[in-house]
């Protein structure tokens, strides 16, 4: 009986593949996966190679859990996996219920953080990234990630407080249009050894 009590509330990993060649045990979104995930212990997501994009109407996260993809830019790095493609996203938001989570080797459009305690890292953001869009958050980690676009605003942290944005490439396409790289509208942090 104790064995079984502790299979029951330990953590699982959750596999996303919305490909056709799927096997089985995968789910066809992250946001099946993350209705799937548990709100007692912190799952593991696992985002497939796929040429598809994954929750192309965007996707919030309400539980907190671990989400990691295949990361990016694979054709320019050999020997890192055989399946070059990415794991690709329009939009992923961070609501409530996700306090804690961390999000890693993802490419997404647009990233939105509206609750404290998140980490982003070794994402590829290629429109816009913001934090604390609807209100005050504290204690969220960006690192290594690489921002390039052609929006006015790369990054907005509007309301964040205790923050730590580092170790990130942040590249405007079009410098005719921008407004600003990354600002600080309201919030203290710190922001180290970055490329602007």
């Amino acid at each position: 009986l104790m064995l079984l009590i502790s299979l029951a509330s330990s953590a699982t990993i959750l596999r996303v593949n919305n490909t056709p060649e799927a096997g089985s045990n995968t789910y066809a979104s992250l946001d099946l996966a993350l209705n799937d995930a548990s709100t007692v212990q912190i799952d593991t997501i696992l985002i497939e190679s796929s040429d598809i994009i994954y929750d192309s109407g965007g996707v919030t996260i309400n539980k907190q859990v671990r989400i990691y993809g295949t990361g990016f830019y694979l054709d320019d790095n050999p020997c890192t996996q055989a399946d070059k493609r990415a794991a690709t996203f329009n939009t992923i938001t961070f609501g409530s219920g996700s306090e804690g989570s961390l999000l890693g080797g993802v490419i997404a459009n647009t990233v939105r953080i509206e609750v404290s305690q998140i980490r982003l890292m070794r994402c590829n953001i290629e429109n816009w990234l913001g934090l604390g869009t609807d209100g005050n958050i504290t204690n969220c980690m960006v690192y290594q990630c690489f921002i390039e676009g052609e929006n006015d605003s790369l990054v907005s942290i509007v309301n964040c407080t205790n923050f730590v944005f580092r170790n990130n490439l942040i590249n405007q396409i079009d410098t005719t249009t921008s407004n600003h790289i990354l600002k600080v509208h309201e919030g203290s942090g710190i922001i180290l050894n970055n490329i602007l």
